[in-house]
C-alpha cells in the first residue's frame, strides 16, 4: 500500500524544521572550525612572507578563519542545495542573516565604532564572507546540477 501524500503546509513546516537544525548544526561547525582552525600555528615559512610580525599573525588569522569558513560551508551548502533545489540560495542567505543578526551583530555594535580602521576592515571582511559563503555555494551547487542535466541531455 503507498505511503499517503503530505499536504503542502506539512512539507513546508517540515522544511522549515529541517532548516532550523541545518543552522543549528551549521552554526555549532562554524564555532568548531574556527576554533580549531585559528588554534594552528603558523608553518615556519610564513612568518618571513611579511614585513612585521603583526602582519604575519593578522595574515594568517584572516587565511585560517577564510578556510574553516570554505571548509565547514560546503557540505552544508550542498545538503541546503539537495533539499531545498532552486530556493537553496535564498534559504541559505536567510540561515547566514540569522546567524549574522543573531550573534555577530549584537556583538559588533559596542565595539565597532571605536575600534582601529584596520579591525573595522577585517571585520567587514569577515562579516561579508559569512553571509555571502554559504549561499554562493548553494548557488554553485545549483549551477554544476544545470550544466550537467543539460550534458547529459545532450544538445536537441
Amino acid at each position: 500500500m503507498p505511503a499517503p501524500e503530505k499536504s503542502p503546509w506539512v512539507r513546508r513546516v517540515l522544511l522549515a524544521l529541517a532548516a532550523l537544525i541545518v543552522l543549528y548544526l551549521y552554526s555549532f561547525c562554524l564555532v568548531a572550525g574556527f576554533g580549531y582552525a585559528l588554534s594552528r600555528a603558523p608553518p615556519a615559512f610564513w612568518g618571513p612572507l611579511f614585513a612585521s610580525r603583526d602582519a604575519a599573525i593578522l595574515a594568517w588569522m584572516v587565511a585560517c578563519h577564510t578556510a574553516a569558513l570554505l571548509g565547514v560551508s560546503l557540505p552544508f551548502a550542498y545538503l541546503i542545495h539537495r533539499l531545498y533545489g532552486t530556493l537553496a540560495p535564498a534559504v541559505a542567505f536567510t540561515m547566514t542573516l540569522v546567524l549574522f543578526l543573531g550573534f555577530a551583530l549584537p556583538a559588533l555594535w559596542g565595539s565597532f565604532a571605536g575600534s582601529a580602521p584596520r579591525f573595522k576592515l577585517i571585520t567587514t571582511f569577515d562579516q561579508i564572507k559569512l553571509l555571502g559563503a554559504l549561499p554562493f555555494m548553494a548557488w554553485v551547487f545549483g549551477r554544476l546540477r544545470g550544466r550537467r542535466s543539460t550534458q547529459v541531455a545532450g544538445p536537441a
